[in-house]
C-alpha cells in the first residue's frame, strides 16, 4: 500500500539575496481510527509513524492516572481501533488542561514507543478544546483480547486483538490479579 501526500512548506532563509521559506508539514485530517487500524502486517506499527495528522475526540482518561503527562483520546462512537494515547513532552508548567469528557481537536506527530501508537503534541497552540460530551461506550471484552504474549494459554496469539483496543475505554467482567505488579507498574489479570 502507497500513500501519496500533497505536503506545503514554509521556509524562512535567506539565500544570495532571495528569501526562502521551510517549515512544519501541514497536518493531514484523518481519525484516530484509521491511524490505529492501518498497520504492517508483520511489525503491527501504524502505517502513519511519522505523519503530522489533525484529529478529533474525547478525553476518556486524563493526566496523571499513567504517570506521566499524557492522556487517552477516544472516537465518539468507541469501539476497537478507535482510541490513542496523547503524549504531552512539556514540563507541568508548560501543560495545558484537560479534563475527562472535553471534546478536542489535536494536532500532532503519529509515533510508535514500545509498541504503543502514540500522538504527541509539542504546542499547547496544536489543541483546540470544543466543549464537553459524554464519554465514548465502553467496550466489554475479554482479558484474552489484551494479551500479546506468543504463549497465552487462553486463545490462539492473535496480535490484531491486542493492538484493536490499544489506548480504548474498556471492561473486563470478573477480573482478578493474577501476577504481581512489576517494575514498570504492570501486572497480570483474568477472568476465568
Amino acid at each position: 500500500m502507497y500513500r501519496v501526500y500533497l505536503v506545503s512548506f514554509v521556509i524562512a532563509a535567506t539565500v544570495a539575496g532571495m528569501t526562502v521559506s521551510v517549515g512544519m508539514a501541514q497536518p493531514i485530517e484523518t481519525t484516530i481510527y484509521t491511524i490505529q487500524s492501518e498497520r504492517d502486517s508483520l511489525t503491527q506499527t501504524s502505517l502513519w509513524v511519522d505523519s503530522v495528522v489533525q484529529v478529533a475526540g474525547i478525553v476518556t482518561c486524563d493526566y496523571g492516572v499513567t504517570g506521566g503527562y499524557n492522556f487517552f483520546l477516544e472516537m465518539k462512537q468507541g469501539g476497537p481501533w478507535s482510541g490513542i494515547m496523547v503524549y504531552v513532552p512539556l514540563s507541568p508548567a508548560g501543560c495545558f488542561e484537560v479534563d475527562v469528557g472535553d471534546s478536542l481537536i489535536i494536532v500532532g506527530t503519529v509515533l510508535e514507543y514500545f509498541d504503543n501508537t502514540e500522538l504527541r503534541i509539542d504546542d499547547t497552540a496544536q489543541v483546540e478544546r470544543c466543549g464537553t460530551t459524554s464519554l465514548p461506550p465502553v467496550v466489554v471484552i475479554s482479558a484474552a483480547h489484551l494479551d500479546t504474549s506468543l504463549s497465552s494459554s487462553l486463545y490462539e496469539y492473535q496480535p490484531d486483538s491486542a493492538e484493536a483496543y490499544e489506548g480504548v475505554l474498556v471492561q473486563i467482567r470478573n477480573a482478578f490479579v493474577t501476577d504481581t505488579m512489576d517494575a514498570n507498574g504492570n501486572w497480570e489479570i483474568s477472568d476465568g
